[in-house]
Formats: structure tokens, C-alpha cells, sequence
């Protein structure tokens, strides 16, 4: 690679990595807005057809583990994420859910950020 490549390169990782972050974002900002229906029970507001909250989910057009998985995110990284600014990957997070602890989750986000797949799964 000469160096004009290799520029190139940088700035579309550059670019990469800030849109990894405004994914993750996204997910806690949808992750958030479910948590507070299903807290508030707003969701039964939607409509007298809806019985639960997994109908609203398919009245909104949201699969029912994505909506949970970005409901779990959001409460168990999301503080931790927004203030480091991190932007791991939704597939990683979601394998984090069932074994960060309040004690080990800010490790295991430093992971999922940092550390390469193989890595990354060879950690959990």
C-alpha cells in the first residue's frame, strides 16, 4: 500500500468507527423508548386489539428478541456506553447480557470494544 491507500484507509475506519457509535446509540435510544412503554404501560394506548406488550412489539413491526436484547442493553450498558462514548457491536452486547455483572460490565465492554472477534469470544 503506498501512502495515499493508506490514508484512504484510515479515514474509512474513521468513519467506521463513528458510525459504530451512532448504531449503538440508536439501539439504546429504541431500547429506551420500549423500556418506557412496557414500564408505563403505555403500549396498551396503541390500540384495544393489543393484549400485551409482545403484541405491540408486532404492531410496531419489531422482532421480539431485537426489542428485548436493545431493552437489556440500555439497562445494563447504556450509562457506561454514553459516557465513553463506545461503540461495540450490537452482536457483542447482546452476548454480554447474560454474564456482565454490575462489577465486570465496564470490563466487558472494554473488550467488546477493543479486542478482536476471535478474542472477544475466546474472553466469554
Amino acid at each position: 500500500m503506498n501512502d495515499i491507500q493508506t490514508n484512504q484507509l484510515h479515514e474509512l475506519l474513521e468513519v467506521i468507527s463513528k458510525a459504530k457509535v451512532n448504531v449503538v446509540s440508536n439501539y439504546l435510544v429504541i431500547g429506551e423508548a420500549l423500556n418506557t412503554a412496557s414500564d408505563s404501560k403505555l403500549w396498551k394506548f396503541s390500540g384495544d386489539h393489543l393484549k400485551t406488550f409482545d403484541d405491540f412489539l408486532i404492531e410496531i413491526r419489531m422482532g421480539r428478541s431485537t426489542a428485548y436484547n436493545c431493552m437489556g442493553i440500555v439497562k445494563q450498558f447504556g450509562e457506561i456506553i454514553r459516557q465513553r462514548k463506545l461503540g461495540a457491536d450490537y452482536t457483542r452486547l447482546v452476548a454480554l447480557l447474560p454474564i456482565a455483572t454490575d462489577e465486570t460490565k465496564e470490563e466487558w465492554l472494554l473488550k467488546a470494544n477493543e479486542l478482536p472477534a476471535e478474542g472477544f469470544y475466546d474472553e466469554i
